[in-house]
């Protein structure tokens, strides 16, 4: 993930953009699915509490590729989450964070995620 931030008081304006990978597969019978490759770009609005922690909403065009069991198929669609992330020194940050992704073809996805980062 890359993004940049402004922030104006409290207030945190941000744009992100993330490539992703997965190799996770599920197969019932003859027909298998899973997630592949998964592309975002959007932006966040943050507030800031208690000095040093952001409380954040998200949302923005997502662009996943699918593998089916006869091909792959790219499916474009939008993606919206908060979440809530805390200094932890100068430069470094953790994070905890939902998605939901809802893609064309009636796919959609829930996810959470943990991670620890670094300002530049």
């Amino acid at each position: 993930m890359i993004g940049y931030g402004h922030q104006a008081g409290n207030l945190v304006f941000g744009l992100e953009g993330e490539a992703a990978a997965s190799t996770t597969e599920r197969c019932a019978g003859n027909v298998c699915h899973g997630s592949g490759r998964d592309l975002y770009a959007g932006g966040r609005i943050g507030y800031v509490v208690g000095g040093n922690t952001m409380l954040y909403a998200k949302g923005g065009y997502t662009n996943a590729r699918v593998p089916l069991a006869v091909g792959t198929e790219t499916l474009d669609g939008f993606r919206v989450g908060g979440g809530v992330e805390t200094n932890v020194s100068g430069r470094a940050f953790v994070r905890a964070e939902y998605r939901y992704s809802e893609y064309e073809a009636n796919a959609h996805k829930h996810q959470g995620t943990v991670g620890v980062g670094l300002r530049f």
